[in-house]
């Protein structure tokens, strides 16, 4: 009796000894760690730090124009980045293009005044020219009529000699009279022209400076 509970004992030992051992082998191998291997090379590092603040420029340009105006079209905002000589803002043509066209139209005007002072001042000229020829020739027709009133000075005063004398007829005398008269009122016409003749010299001389001095101005005006 006592041989065979020993012999219980010990199967029973071995059986526990068996499940024991069953036991272990299956929890390791149960959670056996799985790895991953890989190559080691150099690389970055990438390091990102998170925070709250202002983004304050660096540097602030003021953007401006030479001239003012409404603006019409905006290219660039807050926060937009540009380059430089990029247009950011377009102004407004609409008021310089009205003061460019009448600046066109005052030259276009300034051209044509020029145009008209320089013929005034080529007709004035002209006319001071013509006005001393005119006075040249009026000096030759006095010397002409000086010579024909001594003539017939001459001619009237042998005649009354000669009518004195009973030489010709007081009818001779009257004619040569008259001829002398003739002369003398011919002088007179002449010595009149000249004077005339003279101030048109001096009144186309003072027209031509007129002119000259407009299209000095004329001249100015369109440059």
């Amino acid at each position: 009796m006592k041989s065979s509970t020993t012999k219980w004992l010990l199967g029973a030992g071995a059986l526990i000894a068996l499940g024991v051992l069953g036991g272990s082998t299956y929890y390791r191998n149960s959670h056996k760690a799985d790895y991953m291997t890989v190559r080691v090379d150099r690389g970055d590092i990438e390091s990102t730090i998170s925070a709250t603040g202002n983004c304050n420029a660096v540097v602030t340009v003021q953007v401006g124009s030479q001239v003012s105006g409404n603006i019409l079209k905006l290219y660039a905002d807050f926060n937009t980045k540009v380059k430089k000589g990029q247009l950011v803002a377009q102004i407004d043509p609409a008021l310089f293009q009205a003061k460019v066209d009448q600046a066109r139209a005052n030259l276009d005007s300034a051209k044509a005044a020029v145009v008209n002072a320089r013929a005034m001042q080529k007709k004035t000229e002209a006319d001071v020219a013509n006005a001393v020829a005119n006075v040249a020739n009026q000096k030759a027709n006095l010397v002409r009529a000086q010579s024909a009133v001594a003539d017939a000075k001459t001619k009237y005063e042998r005649r009354v000699s000669m009518v004195k004398d009973k030489i010709i007829s007081q009818e001779d005398l009257d004619t040569a009279k008259a001829t002398y008269d003739q002369a003398v009122a011919s002088l007179d016409a002449v010595q009149a022209q000249l004077t005339a003749a003279q101030s048109s010299v001096e009144s186309a001389q003072a027209e031509h400076e007129v002119s000259q001095t407009q299209l000095a101005s004329a001249e100015a005006m369109e440059k």
